[in-house]
């Protein structure tokens, strides 16, 4: 049998299969993702394909290459794609009956931020400067809404100053309010 292993680096889990083959007396092809080239209609001659690469997007392509070409693989291109992303997971496990905790999803920060209050989870009383000086001008102003008790509207206080006036108040002090 020939066995296709895809990986970027050898990582302690490659070599113990390295091993397991080799104590099997199966010498796998190693195939580099960042050196691989391939076309829709013919992939390298194995068996079957073990994909360990580190890039979740190049594991991906090169799957449903593999799988265009007629190579099974080791996980499927669908099994990768789902377990790669937190809500087909979580999707994929709820259609199938399995409990897992509550989730919520929301696509801006505002939105977040309600679905955060909705949960009745904690938001951080306090944030760091260097975690304040990476959010987005919005969720600052957001924050400067609600440990203000007023809305960080151009009138007020822009999303820079607020930024601003959140990283000197972490820097200082703590930021405190319930959100």
């Amino acid at each position: 049998m020939r066995i296709g292993l895809l990986h970027s680096l050898i990582r302690k889990e490659e070599k113990l299969l390295l091993e397991a083959f080799h104590a099997a007396g199966v010498e796998p092809l190693m195939i580099d993702d960042r050196k691989l080239i391939m076309d829709f209609h013919s992939a390298p001659e194995i068996d079957v394909l073990v994909e360990r690469s580190i890039n979740h997007s190049r594991a991906l392509h090169a799957l449903r290459l593999f799988e265009s070409a007629g190579v099974p693989c080791i996980n499927s291109h669908q099994v990768a794609q789902i377990c790669g992303d937190k809500l087909l997971t979580t999707a994929a496990l709820k259609d199938h009956g399995i409990a897992q905790p509550a989730c919520r999803v929301a696509f801006t920060e505002e939105s977040a931020l309600d679905a955060t209050r909705q949960a009745g989870c904690a938001i951080p009383r306090s944030l760091s400067a260097a975690v304040v000086s990476n959010l987005s001008p919005q969720i600052c102003a957001t924050w400067c809404e609600l440990m203000q008790g007023t809305p960080a509207d151009s009138n007020r206080r822009s999303a820079c100053s607020a930024r601003e006036w959140l990283i000197e108040r972490s820097t200082s002090t703590s930021i405190s309010g319930a959100l």
